[in-house]
């Protein structure tokens, strides 16, 4: 049975394939360009052998949007252009690019959310699961802190989880709003914001019992959940 082909999709290549490989090496390399040639270059040149090179590149990547905020947005902008520019949006045969379809989105298919409100109070304080126990407080900076003796966190991520644990201010997330791609993953960020007050856009493909977990976290949570209406009702 051919394979049903609607909604975003990956751009089609000179045979007429989607290649995720070939695109996402695309992206990495235009979004590279703000930080010059010589890495967008090195980056399109590594495509062929990209499953063994790409930990370097994307490395390289990271490095050069460290060196400012400035360029660190241009990048992030200059990957996304690419993608707005190549992807394809199919729907009911007819394939355009995925910048236009969301510029002028079906009336018939118009999009809603839905909106779950917790009724949990903040925390007072961050804990951390570990081997089945919960660290917090002072066990828990005292824990951080032999993890960055040891070299199995850096110096700066030690800093920065003993600042939160000593923050209640820190840990009041309320009136931000995140968008968490990939939502029901089990290592995701989620439950966290959640509970510090933060208002989350879910995007997942997760089936309905995980959608149902999600509902269920945020309604006990100090936060709010926004999450398409179907996933839900």
């Amino acid at each position: 049975m051919p394979k049903i082909t609607e909604g975003v999709q990956f751009p089609t290549g000179p045979e007429g394939k989607r290649s995720t490989l070939a695109t996402g090496v695309a992206v990495f390399a235009a979004a590279a360009a703000p930080a010059g040639e010589e890495l967008a270059g090195a980056i399109r040149k590594a495509r062929k052998t990209w499953r063994q090179e790409y930990p370097e590149m994307l490395t390289r990547l990271v490095e050069a949007q460290s060196y400012s905020a400035q360029r660190a947005i241009a990048i992030a902008e200059a990957g996304l252009a690419e993608i707005y520019s190549t992807f394809e949006f199919v729907r009911g045969g007819e394939v355009v690019g995925v910048e236009a379809a969301m510029a002028a989105p079906s009336a018939a298919r118009a999009l809603h959310t839905a909106t779950v409100a917790g009724s949990g109070a903040l925390p007072t304080s961050l804990s951390v699961p570990y081997f089945g126990d919960s660290l917090s407080d002072q066990v828990l900076v005292d824990q951080v802190n032999a993890w960055a003796d040891y070299g199995a966190l850096e110096p700066a991520g030690a800093a920065a989880l003993c600042a939160v644990a000593n923050s209640a201010e820190w840990r009041d997330l309320r009136g931000r709003t995140f968008v968490a791609l990939g939502a029901t993953a089990e290592l995701g960020p989620l439950a966290l914001l959640l509970q510090c007050g933060a208002t989350v856009v879910a995007v997942a493909r997760g089936k309905p019992a995980k959608w149902a977990e999600l509902v269920s976290m945020a309604r006990a949570s100090a936060g709010t959940l926004v999450v398409p209406p179907a996933r839900i009702f």
